[in-house]
């Protein structure tokens, strides 16, 4: 897959994109944190607080797809991403401070970059119009798979029967989870992101340029970021309330 110069030099517009979506993504939890501890009302009905988590991980997983083109080494990224999504997992379910985190953004980010490098011959192999806009229909078509259904119509109970197929997107019944990404759907945007960006015959000259350096720096750190918000919000309000109630 020939990336012309993309692969040469540091594209930082997708960094301070990707710095946008993390800067959201922390607005997000640190909402949830408080909601969780109780200085916050969740406002799981206020469309804006929904916006907020629905452009993050479109975001996030979009820009993943994307950067999949430039990864040196797409199966040690998806090794180096699942096993900090184990390291959440490993956290909230000894923790208990949320509900479990089976097959979060990171397991899915994970296996998604496992499955490009495992598919990357067929995919250079289709053209990147065709390829996108399959993945995107894909997307919109299976979206509710994880509910049970597609456009209102049931599919079979006998795939959300077992508890082995949650990750795949066939939560058994009563399954529950605070982060939830199953690769049904989901993978099929992580796919539009690859074709999109080679859709782009030309990178545009200012994705090289660093003009936003404070974001690219976030885009470059989203990772540990990642893993340290939520000790460092949940450490900070423990703080606080322990302050206040003297």
């Amino acid at each position: 897959m020939n990336l012309g110069k993309s692969d040469k030099k540091r594209l930082y517009g997708i960094d301070a994109l990707r710095g946008i979506a993390m800067i959201l993504m922390l607005i997000y939890h640190l909402l949830w944190a408080l909601y969780l501890n109780g200085y916050f009302v969740y406002p799981d009905g206020v469309i804006w607080y929904k916006l907020i988590g629905l452009i993050c991980a479109h975001m996030f997983i979009i820009i993943s797809g994307t950067s999949a083109n430039f990864a040196r080494r797409p199966w040690l990224n998806a090794i180096k991403i699942f096993v900090c999504g184990m390291i959440v997992w490993a956290v909230v379910y000894f923790t208990k401070l949320a509900e479990p985190i089976d097959f979060g953004i990171l397991h899915f980010l994970g296996v998604s970059y496992f499955l490009y490098w495992a598919l990357r011959g067929v995919l250079a192999k289709i053209k990147p119009v065709i390829g996108a806009v399959v993945s995107l229909v894909l997307f919109i078509v299976l979206h509710e798979v994880p509910m049970g259904n597609i456009f209102g119509a049931r599919l079979p109970d006998v795939l959300y029967s077992t508890k082995w197929l949650f990750w795949l997107g066939f939560p058994h019944l009563g399954y529950t989870a605070s982060d939830y990404y199953p690769i049904i759907p989901w993978v099929f945007l992580f796919f539009f992101g690859c074709f999109l960006w080679r859709m782009i015959r030309r990178v545009p000259d200012a994705l090289y340029k660093n003009h936003l350096r404070p974001l690219a720096f976030i885009g470059r750190h989203t990772l540990i970021i990642y893993l340290v918000h939520q000790p460092i919000y949940f450490g900070a309000i423990w703080l606080v309330s322990r302050i206040i109630g003297g």
